[in-house]
Parts: structure tokens; C-alpha cells; sequence
């Protein structure tokens, strides 16, 4: 047996792939590396889009008041122009009375 043991320890042999063990430990790490970018550029993206968000938000925000403050001016001015059309509609139906009255005096 003690013949046999020197063989069994030459018959393992170690096989060797089709790639060497330093490139697949190469590839490994750039494939970690990858992996570590791709966090850090998601990370890097959602702030830069949460401070688009926020700044959209900002806008809208200000949007939102400038329309109520036109909403309030145009609002206003068609009061004002209804108020003015009341006041001239008024005054010619009063004129329109007048010279219809004096129309009838004037007439036999």
C-alpha cells in the first residue's frame, strides 16, 4: 500500500481552467468595482433629482400665487368695467326718458 499512496498523491493533479486564476480575480474585482459605481451613481442621480423636484415644486409654488393674484386683478377689473356699463346703461335709459318726455310735451 505503501506504493500505491505515491501514486494516488501524483495522480492529483491540478486542473487548469480555460482562463488563469489571476484574470478571473481581475475580473471579479472589476466586476465589484462596477457594481460599487452603479450605487454610487444611483445615489448621485436621486439627489440630483430630489433638488430638481424641490425646485419644480418651488416654481410651482409661485406659479400658483401669481395666478391668484391675476385671477384677483382680472376679477376686479371686470367688476370695475361692469360697474361702469351699469352707470352709462343707467344714464342713457335716464336720457332715453327725458327725450322721449320731451318728445311727447312737444307734441299735440
Amino acid at each position: 500500500m505503501n506504493e500505491s499512496e505515491p501514486n494516488r498523491q501524483n495522480a492529483i493533479v491540478r486542473e487548469k481552467g480555460l482562463i488563469p486564476e489571476p484574470v478571473k480575480l481581475a475580473l471579479i474585482l472589476v466586476l465589484l468595482l462596477a457594481v460599487i459605481y452603479l450605487f454610487y451613481d444611483r445615489s448621485t442621480t436621486r439627489k440630483a433629482q430630489n433638488a430638481e423636484i424641490s425646485g419644480l415644486k418651488a416654481r410651482i409654488a409661485e406659479l400658483e400665487t401669481s395666478h391668484k393674484v391675476a385671477t384677483a386683478a382680472f376679477v376686479s377689473k371686470i367688476s370695475d368695467l361692469e360697474s361702469k356699463f351699469e352707470q352709462a346703461f343707467g344714464n342713457t335709459q335716464k336720457e332715453l326718458r327725458k327725450a322721449s318726455a320731451e318728445l311727447r310735451a312737444e307734441s299735440p
